[in-house]
């Protein structure tokens, strides 16, 4: 999977949603929005120009959604595939958006207080066992799991979970399995 966090830089949107924001919902410019999508998906090298997404309306609950195409997928807080040609994508601004990947089982996850309460990581987690289960590979889901949880808003650099490379240059995290992206204001994406 490859896992992304953006966060609101290198956008084309006004204030108060400056500069990078994701969000139709938030009054911003539908304009400008999208062109901050199509930006973030030509950064990660998506040429769906952010069609390939599937998002949801998230509700501050534990709803999961079982994503088998690019869209909306209605009233939820996470998205769980195993489909390699879809990037799940979550927004967060003062909740926690987090990336579950095991097995064949990507997973991303709006996480705020009532969420959590409500059992949506778990819930995620449940979502993905079930699906790998069904392909036979919960044994790989249970010993090769991992939780990547979006931490630093204001430190993280734009599209990347490490900063490895010698020249400074930010890199989205790969783990060499199916596909993800998040960030304050901005997105999350599996």
């Amino acid at each position: 999977a490859r896992v992304a966090f953006t966060d609101r830089h290198d956008g084309v949107s006004s204030a108060p949603y400056d500069t990078a924001n994701l969000g139709f919902a938030t009054g911003d410019d539908a304009t400008a929005v999208s062109e901050n999508r199509r930006r973030i998906a030509h950064e990660l090298g998506d040429a769906s120009d952010a069609r390939g997404w599937a998002w949801v309306r998230q509700v501050h609950g534990a709803r999961v959604v079982d994503v088998d195409a690019p869209g909306g997928g209605g009233d939820a807080d996470a998205l769980v595939t195993t489909r390699t040609d879809v990037s799940l994508v979550v927004l967060a601004a003062d909740c926690a958006p987090i990336a579950l990947v095991a097995g064949g089982a990507v997973a991303a996850v709006h996480c705020g207080w009532r969420g959590l309460l409500a059992g949506v990581v778990d819930a995620a987690f449940g979502t993905a066992l079930r699906l790998t289960r069904n392909q036979g590979q919960a044994e790989e889901l249970v010993q090769d799991a991992g939780i990547l949880p979006f931490a630093g808003f204001a430190q993280m650099p734009a599209l990347s979970t490490r900063n490895d490379d010698p020249t400074g240059a930010s890199r989205p995290y790969d783990t060499g399995r199916a596909g993800f992206v998040m960030g304050e204001g901005a997105g999350a994406m599996v």
